[in-house]
């Protein structure tokens, strides 16, 4: 599997490429890759990890908070159904003490409206970070804090009676996955 970050997972013939004199000194004359992506030099490298990545796979990092009474590892990862994802939110939520039947009640129209009002591209998708280091970015710390992804935390991230029912419900995790490049999407933040 190619981790994008770690240079011992890539094919040694890639990283020589890459070490080349030629190839450094194309890099170094440039601010950004977008100016030299379609270099000739680096056409057949970009070719060369394709392939690697296609045969191998590709480390994608999904950042998240596991419910406490299910293990990723065991029943895996499954694209976002905003259906589903929130009636399975609503069962551990109303099991939670300090939710009481008013409190549900805010908390279920507050779902319901989220889901459709804001599901934009977000549903039948998975998200990772593709670098480790993106784990750790500010951009995903949320996703540690609160239960559910941005799908359950967005509407009430400013509802001081709710944020804290989500910030007890669930661990930290970090899923390693084995992606396919042919299913990735790849977008960045700019």
């Amino acid at each position: 599997m190619l981790i994008l970050d770690n240079p011992t997972t890539w094919p040694v013939h890639v990283i020589d490429q890459l070490n080349s004199n030629k190839v450094v000194q194309l890099c170094k004359s440039q601010d950004y890759m977008e100016h030299i992506a379609e270099h000739p030099d680096l056409i057949d490298i970009f070719a060369d990890v394709e392939k690697f990545a296609i045969s191998d796979g590709i480390a994608g990092y999904h950042c998240t908070k596991q419910p406490s009474n299910v293990s990723f590892k065991s029943i895996g990862l499954r694209s976002l159904d905003f259906a589903r994802h929130h009636a399975e939110v609503r069962a551990l939520i109303r099991q939670h003490p300090s939710v009481d039947d008013e409190l549900y009640g805010h908390i279920d129209s507050k779902l319901t409206d989220w889901q459709y009002n804001h599901t934009g591209d977000r549903e039948n998708k998975l998200w990772f970070c593709m670098t480790r280091t993106l784990v750790l970015d500010s951009g995903t710390d949320l996703f540690f804090k609160y239960f559910g992804g941005e799908s359950v935390y967005f509407p009430f991230l400013d509802d001081k009676s709710v944020i804290p029912i989500l910030e007890s419900i669930g661990k930290p995790v970090v899923v390693e996955a084995n992606i396919n490049p042919a299913d990735l999407f790849v977008f960045q933040w700019c």
